[in-house]
């Protein structure tokens, strides 16, 4: 077998199929935020929510509760605060159905909320599924599933945009509902998720009160390796919100791709996901054939893989495209192929970066799991809205130069961190070893 199938299993699978369910849902609304509430206030003027600045929004609110939300794990339990956050994320996706500017903003800051927990919850739960050898395994079996999310609410999208040059009233309605709906029943999943199971553990679970979670995680930011993550943590930032929730929207602006152009929004975001979902595999692949293959490889192909999308899109989409509609060429004619390949490979390195960033931090301080996993997403996400926030002011070629330029910094700095933990390894074993 690819993978022994036991408790620990079951209960990432399970995990894992509720988050493909739920973001399934939440990714294709993410994709389509711009153009969906571009869409909304053609047919209601007064309607003024940018799609940039809600996304923004949306991951500020996040970022800020990520500080709490180790507390509020430590104080209802992992199930609980999985299943609160999949509510706030669901209620906001029927909250745009409504077309109300107060409705939508008060579900901006419920998914937010919600997007906190249900995260939070997600890495201390698979920690506490994993034993040391297993981490890897877990986290790739994780994130295949999960990543798997981008295909199936995208593919939907796809068939319902065949052929339109705009979203109408109706499209986004029946989009809406049925991503509101998957939403819900990925709530239902999380309410049925088991306890967690672990062979053996050289990590114990900690118990502790929300004050003390709240003061070990600010203790833990101060450390010197997780302040020089910081670098890798706001790349993976800047380009999960390039690669999801602005690449996407520019393509569909690009008027010289024609009645494709609404179209290849979620095509877009279902080759993105089919990328992260081969990563994942990938990675699961590697893990069992027990090649030893370092974490800063993976994380240094992966960024390979992205610079050379970055620089296709460079001449394939025009700069002023993520503003909005525009009728400009391209440094080369616009390609639907090139465009959908670029999704592709920031996909691949997207599933590369993430899939080697949990099991460091998990190293790192291991018995500190929810800490590390709101930190790494408290940054993460905060820089995910600084770039939403920018990206109503700076054209897509500069922030394609940007995302290289960081990217660079980012991948350095993980390489570091990794050598350093790895080094220190080898000096424990060896250690051991002469001790006995």
């Amino acid at each position: 077998m690819l993978i022994p199938f036991d408790r620990q299993v079951f209960n990432i699978v399970h995990l894992g199929i509720a988050f493909l369910v739920i973001f399934s849902a939440d990714f294709t609304v993410t994709n389509m935020q711009k153009t969906i509430n571009a869409s909304i206030k053609q047919d209601k003027p007064w309607y003024n929510v940018d799609g940039y600045v809600s996304l923004g929004l949306v991951y500020l609110v996040y970022g800020i509760f990520l500080w709490l939300a180790p507390s509020v794990v430590a104080l209802v339990g992992t199930k609980l605060a999985l299943l609160i956050g999949a509510m706030g994320i669901t209620i906001f996706m029927f909250s745009l159905t409504l077309e109300i500017l107060y409705v939508t903003y008060i579900g901006i800051f419920l998914t937010g909320v919600g997007g906190s927990f249900l995260w939070v919850g997600e890495g201390h739960y698979v920690v506490l599924n994993s034993d040391p050898e297993t981490m890897s395994r877990n986290v790739g079996l994780f994130w295949f599933l999960y990543s798997s999310s981008l295909i199936f609410g995208n593919l939907y999208a796809v068939f319902q945009l065949t052929g339109k040059t705009r979203i109408d009233y109706d499209t986004r309605h029946r989009l809406l509902y049925v991503l509101g709906s998957l939403g819900a029943i990925g709530c239902i999943l999380l309410a049925l998720l088991g306890p967690p199971k672990r062979h053996n553990s050289e990590i114990p679970i900690r118990h502790e009160g929300p004050v003390q979670a709240l003061k070990k995680t600010w203790k833990i930011f101060r450390t010197k390796k997780i302040l020089i993550l910081l670098l890798t943590f706001i790349f993976g930032g800047f380009q999960q919100s390039f690669g999801g929730g602005i690449y996407p929207p520019s393509v569909g602006f690009t008027q010289e791709f024609g009645n494709k152009a609404k179209q290849l929004v979620p095509m877009c975001g279902l080759v993105y996901g089919l990328g992260d979902s081969i990563g994942g595999l990938v990675n699961m692949l590697l893990r069992k054939m027990r090649l030893k293959i370092s974490k800063r490889s993976i994380v240094i192909t992966g960024f390979i893989l992205e610079a050379i999308a970055f620089c296709i899109i460079f001449i394939n989409i025009p700069s002023d495209a993520v503003f909005g509609e525009t009728s400009k060429t391209a440094i080369i004619k616009s390609n639907m192929w090139l465009a959908l390949l670029s999704s592709f490979l920031i996909g691949i390195g997207d599933s590369c970066l993430n899939t080697q960033i949990f099991p460091l931090i998990a190293e790192l301080h291991p018995q500190f799991s929810a800490h590390t996993c709101a930190l790494y997403k408290f940054t993460k996400s905060v820089s995910m809205a600084i770039f939403f926030f920018c990206s109503n002011s700076l054209g897509l070629h500069l922030q394609l130069i940007i995302l290289i330029v960081l990217g660079l910094i980012g991948t350095i700095a993980f390489v570091w961190v990794d050598y350093k933990e790895s080094i220190g390894k080898t000096e424990k074993n060896n250690t051991d070893v002469t001790a006995t």
